[in-house]
């Protein structure tokens, strides 16, 4: 039982009956119950409580036991002079305003079957719980809330995209620069990838673009990669551009720590170099890349945006040290379908759907979506966990909605800010009184 549950039925407006006695015997009637307050100061703001026959305006607060009141120092702050109503589960104490006035009193009584069911949301395999019981009653609710999910992941990603568009001086290419190169790293480079792409602001390209070994160079040497004891043709050519480079390009920043990349547990296509040569392709042949990518009718066409090509050095090699080989094959240095995949949900849907959102324009939200529908669902451990309790997504849409239904609810455990996590706690409260 906690204080969070407590708010939680008084939120929802369930309560067993609605003509309470407070502790002191006064007849309460709830008229409004009032908006959960998110800053500082009693739990609930704007309620309405008719207490005998007179009409109360004001704050609520909730505790378990009254004397929590005390605990919590709420004596000593001018904020709970407004409270109107004490709402606990155990009254062990009086408590009283600054003017030695009483405050009204309730004790509330939770159902065991509700505080039953909320500890067994609580316990460790959250989706086995809420999933069992949806499978087992409404998915179409399951469904339509897949989608409020991906709608608000969205929506949560377009407020860093905002910030990051307002940087470059709203300018939609570089905006999708930055954004897409964080996404090159995926997750383990991510932070370095970001910031080798703000160590060169995107204009510097369009001065050395007929060139791909000139923006390997620059990619390379900005990534503190050309900064060690190099021995290969290839290194040492880089080098040498870079050098020239460094002198030509006026607006980019010293090169960032070579230590930020990240090796270990990744597979040599998935090195940091690769990634950058891959990145270096998608320059070169994707001059004026965010206007491509609204002009696009379907995903196919999308994917082949990403179609990159890389130095032939690349198709053999996946470290700069001419020593680290690979067997040379078609297709050693293309980003495989899965990580284009990844990359195309990750780092441009977001953006193509913040653009709809800016200029108003749905035609550009839908198409993020459509798009979504169309693609496959991602794999990884999330979805593996959702996948053996019996839900498996049939779309990166639905893989999207229950990495954030996971990651913003499920882990840490905001299983009351749910709609599954609330339907699973009133599911036999709910069946029984017909109150939600």
């Amino acid at each position: 039982m906690t204080e969070q549950l407590l708010q939680f039925l008084w939120s929802s407006a369930y309560l067993p009956e609605n003509n309470f006695i407070t502790t002191s015997g006064q007849t309460i009637e709830v008229v409004s119950f009032g908006k959960i307050n998110s800053n500082s100061g009693p739990d609930f703001v704007d309620a309405k409580v008719k207490i005998n026959d007179t009409l109360w305006c004001g704050t609520v607060e909730m505790h378990l036991k009254s004397s929590d009141w005390f605990k919590h120092q709420h004596q000593t702050n001018k904020e709970y002079n407004t409270v109107i109503l004490h709402v606990v589960t155990e009254n062990d104490v009086a408590v009283k305003r600054h003017t030695g006035e009483e405050i009204p009193t309730l004790i509330l009584k939770i159902p065991d079957e509700l505080i039953k069911n909320y500890d067994t949301l609580k316990s460790k395999n959250k989706i086995n719980n809420c999933y069992s019981f949806i499978s087992e009653n409404d998915t179409f609710y399951f469904k339509s809330y897949l989608y409020h999910l991906l709608i608000t992941r969205l929506e949560r990603k377009s407020n860093d995209i905002a910030l990051l568009f307002n940087k470059q001086n709203q300018n939609w290419e570089k905006t999708l620069y930055q954004y897409l190169a964080k996404h090159f790293g995926f997750k383990i480079n991510a932070y370095p990838f970001e910031k080798l792409a703000e160590s060169i602001p995107l204009e510097n390209f369009a001065k050395i673009k007929n060139s791909l070994i000139q923006i390997e160079a620059l990619l390379f040497g900005q990534s503190g990669f050309l900064s060690n004891d190099l021995t290969c043709e290839y290194a040492l050519k880089l080098k040498k551009e870079y050098q020239h480079l460094q002198k030509m390009l006026t607006t980019i920043t010293s090169p960032i720590e070579p230590s930020l990349w990240k090796h270990l547990r990744l597979r040599p296509q998935n090195f940091p170099e690769m990634r950058i040569a891959q990145f270096a392709g998608l320059i070169y042949h994707s001059k004026h890349l965010f206007s491509k990518i609204l002009e696009v009718q379907n995903i196919d066409e999308l994917r082949k945006l990403l179609n990159l090509e890389t130095s032939e050095y690349w198709q053999n090699h996946f470290r700069l040290d001419g020593n680290y080989k690979i067997r040379k094959t078609s297709n050693n240095s293309s980003m495989n379908s899965i990580a284009k995949d990844l990359l195309i949900i990750n780092g441009i849907l977001p953006v193509l759907f913040y653009y709809g959102q800016k200029t108003d324009n749905q035609n550009y939200i839908q198409k993020a979506i459509d798009l979504l529908e169309s693609m496959s669902a991602e794999k990884n451990s999330i979805i593996s966990k959702w996948e053996e309790v019996g839900f498996k997504p049939k779309c990166a849409h639905e893989s999207q909605a229950l990495l954030e239904l996971y990651n913003e609810y499920c882990l840490p455990g905001f299983c009351l800010k749910c709609r599954i996590g609330k339907k699973y706690i009133m599911k036999k409260i709910e069946t029984e009184n017909n109150t939600i």
